[in-house]
C-alpha cells in the first residue's frame, strides 16, 4: 500500500486524539513539523503526501481530489487513536473535506474538520488561468502570496520540479467539482482558520462553509496572509491545540 501519512514528530506519539494535516498545493508533510512541535503531546500529528513529490516524486499525479480522498481511507481506517480530526489548508482543505465526506459516513472516531485558507467549494474559481501561466510569471504571483521558498530560487532543478507540482495541484484545484450536493453533507463540528490578509480567500467566501454542516461552526481569524501558519505558527498550534481538545462541547463562535 502507498504510504499518505506520515508521523510528524520523531519520538513515539502515545496520544489519543489524531491530527492529521493535509497539505496546501504544493506543499508535503514537512511543511507542517514546525506547526506539529508547537502542539501537546497529547495530539498525534500525521501528514499526508500527496502523490508525485517527495518519497512519491515516481508517482502520476492525482487527477481529482476525490481519488486522493478514495487513496486514503484504508490508511485512516488503520489509525489506532480514538478521536480523529482533519486538519487541511489550501487545496488541502478541499481534500480534507472529501475525507471527511467518506471517512465520517464509515467511522465514528472522526470528531471534526478544520478547513485552513480556503474558499468553500461554491467559490472554487474553474476558470482560473492561474496555473497555465509561464513560468516567469507563475513565480511571480507565487512570490507575490508568499508561495515560493527561498531555497527554490537559487536551485533550477528544484524550481522546475516545484512548478510541475504546482501546476498540478493547481489544476486539482480549479477542476474540483464537490462529490455531495444535498444540503449541510456533515454532522460534525467545521472549524474555518483563515489569515485577515489572504487575497486568495476573502472572510465571507471562507465563512460559508457553514453550510457544510449541522454541527456547530466556528471561525477563527489570524493576522497575516494566505500563509497566515507560518507567520504566526505558536498562535496557530494554539488556537488549534484548544478546540481539537475541547472536542465538540463548545458553542458557536466567531473570532
Amino acid at each position: 500500500m502507498k504510504q499518505y501519512l506520515w508521523p510528524l514528530r520523531t519520538e513515539p506519539q502515545t496520544g489519543d486524539v489524531a491530527l492529521v494535516i493535509f497539505p496546501h498545493s504544493g506543499g508535503d508533510p514537512n511543511s507542517y513539523r514546525a506547526l506539529a512541535k508547537q502542539l501537546s503531546g497529547s495530539i498525534n500529528v500525521y501528514g499526508v503526501c500527496y502523490p508525485g513529490r517527495g518519497p512519491r516524486h515516481a508517482e502520476p499525479f492525482a487527477v481529482a481530489v476525490g481519488d486522493i480522498a478514495e487513496g486514503l481511507h484504508g490508511e485512516f481506517a488503520a489509525l489506532k487513536e480514538s478521536r480523529v480530526v482533519f486538519f487541511g489548508h489550501s487545496l488541502g482543505g478541499l481534500i480534507a473535506y472529501e475525507s471527511s465526506l467518506r471517512f465520517a459516513s464509515q467511522h465514528g472516531s472522526l470528531s471534526q474538520l478544520i478547513v485552513s485558507g480556503v474558499k468553500s467549494p461554491e467559490h472554487i474559481p474553474h476558470d482560473s488561468t492561474f496555473g497555465r501561466l509561464d513560468s516567469q510569471t507563475l513565480q511571480d504571483r507565487l512570490r507575490e502570496i508568499g508561495g515560493l521558498p527561498e531555497v527554490l530560487r537559487r536551485d533550477p532543478d528544484m524550481l522546475a520540479m516545484y512548478l510541475k507540482i504546482i501546476r498540478a495541484d493547481l489544476a486539482l484545484y480549479n477542476q474540483y467539482a464537490e462529490t455531495q450536493t444535498e444540503p449541510a453533507p456533515l454532522q460534525l463540528p467545521l472549524r474555518c482558520f483563515h489569515g485577515d490578509a489572504d487575497p486568495l480567500c476573502p472572510r465571507e467566501k471562507a465563512g460559508d462553509w457553514q453550510k457544510r454542516t449541522t454541527g456547530q461552526f466556528e471561525h477563527h481569524v489570524f493576522a497575516g496572509d494566505h500563509f497566515y501558519i507560518a507567520q504566526s505558527v505558536d498562535l496557530v498550534a494554539k488556537k488549534l491545540a484548544e478546540v481539537i481538545l475541547r472536542g465538540d462541547e463548545g458553542l458557536f463562535a466567531c473570532f
